[in-house]
């Protein structure tokens, strides 16, 4: 009973420190928690997450600099000195590496989740996903969107 209540207990903690991991695959960031991802996002990512992200989204770091508002010629230079970005420019990869990552998720493919944030769709507006999550109200209308997807909601 004993060695029964120690793997019980050994089970809940690593279920507990699993769902408390904050990762965003996209943009290959990891943290034991939301608050630790909130920090860094606060201090800045650095720049070099804008090319991770601009590889997993298979754009060019020009268009993926645009898509989160950051000057192009101000990215090469912090990546040139292994800078950081501003905390309003990490939360906008974030967000946008999130997106991507959700998408993934739902349409079970990094290729068909790539296209589907480039496509123009009817429910938003004619707008593709990416476009539309400019803003927060934007991305979160792309979640609510994937998740209706997921359960087979027509949209």
């Amino acid at each position: 009973m004993v060695a029964t209540r120690m793997y019980f207990t050994k089970w809940l903690f690593m279920d507990k420190r699993k769902v408390a991991m904050e990762e965003i695959r996209s943009i290959k960031v990891k943290t034991n928690n939301l608050n630790d991802m909130i920090s860094m996002i606060k201090k800045g990512l650095p720049a070099e997450t804008v090319v991770t992200l601009s590889a997993a989204l298979d754009m060019s770091i020009k268009a993926t600099a645009e898509l989160t508002d950051i000057a192009e010629s101000t990215l090469a230079r912090r990546r040139r000195q292994k800078g950081k970005l501003r905390a309003d420019e990490s939360d906008r990869v974030v967000r946008i590496g999130r997106l991507r990552d959700r998408a993934v998720e739902v349409l079970e493919d990094e290729n068909r989740a790539n296209r589907w944030l480039k496509t123009p769709l009817r429910a938003l507006n004619g707008c593709t996903p990416l476009e539309y999550a400019e803003s927060e109200l934007g991305a979160q209308e792309v979640m609510n969107l994937l998740g209706r997807l997921e359960h087979g909601v027509f949209s």
